[in-house]
């Protein structure tokens, strides 16, 4: 609708009469547009909403609520970047109903949920004298590079999200670890002598992330000495499997 040239229009001198009839016209034309754009909407059906996997949620809506049955409709205002359309979906839930979209990144698209971790517990590979050791600490903060992620949103009906997210990715942090004689096959050719030498530390994980709390599973990892003290540190090298905790990088807002 041309609404500079209704403006004109009625802007022009012209009797009271006329005037009125003008200003009718422009009014009940301003509701039929509106009325078509409206009823121009795009709507998705249950199973393209689901399918696709190049949707931007802009927002959600409770239009409809059933107090007896305590049902509602959820409408979803979205971006389909498939085709760069506005389209929309209507979601019918009751009060404990949710709508769930998923999503898989890969390679650089995963790199936007990288994380910060910590492995707080590491049982080690059996040393020579037979037995299986473990080391707890927090002195491993690293950085975590996820390679593939699945992430799941769920939409409620009061407006509200959670998001699950599983990744699968390499760990890398630096370490200390105290070096002797005792654990480095007599190096230093002094058993009064120690110091805390920096170290690698580089490990396959698989985590889980709700609410910017990650959690970690490790079950292959190595440790390395970056000095030639840290080389012949008994566990350079050697295999080693644990768990992590941490935090992810949208906590701090980036």
């Amino acid at each position: 609708m041309n609404y500079k040239f209704w403006l004109l229009y009625l802007s022009q001198p012209k009797s009271y009469i006329m005037r009125t009839i003008s200003t009718i016209i422009f009014l009940l034309a301003s509701i039929c547009s509106s009325f078509a754009q409206k009823n121009h909407e795009i709507l998705m059906s249950k199973s393209e909403f689901e399918a696709a996997r190049k949707l931007y949620i802009i927002s959600t809506e409770q239009i409809i609520k059933d107090t007896v049955n305590q049902t509602a409709l959820l409408k979803f205002k979205v971006l389909d970047y498939a085709d760069n359309k506005i389209k929309y979906y209507e979601a019918g839930l009751d009060q404990y109903g949710f709508v769930s979209q998923s999503r898989h990144q890969w390679l650089l698209g995963s790199l936007k949920s990288v994380s910060f971790l910590t492995v707080p517990f590491k049982i080690r590979k059996r040393n020579d004298d037979g037995r299986v050791t473990a080391q707890a600490d927090l002195k491993n903060i690293g950085v975590y590079l996820p390679f593939y992620v699945y992430e799941k949103t769920r939409y409620w009906l009061n407006n509200t999200t959670s998001k699950h997210k599983f990744a699968l990715g390499l760990l890398i942090s630096p370490m200390a670890e105290t070096l002797n004689d005792k654990n480095t096959g007599g190096y230093f050719n002094n058993t009064d002598k120690s110091y805390t030498a920096v170290m690698l530390s580089t490990s396959f994980a698989a985590t889980y992330t709700y609410k910017s709390l990650t959690f970690a599973l490790v079950p292959i990892g190595f440790d390395w000495g970056l000095d030639d003290a840290g080389k012949k540190w008994d566990n350079n090298g050697k295999y080693w499997a644990g768990f992590g905790i941490g935090i992810d990088t949208k906590f701090f807002g980036f």
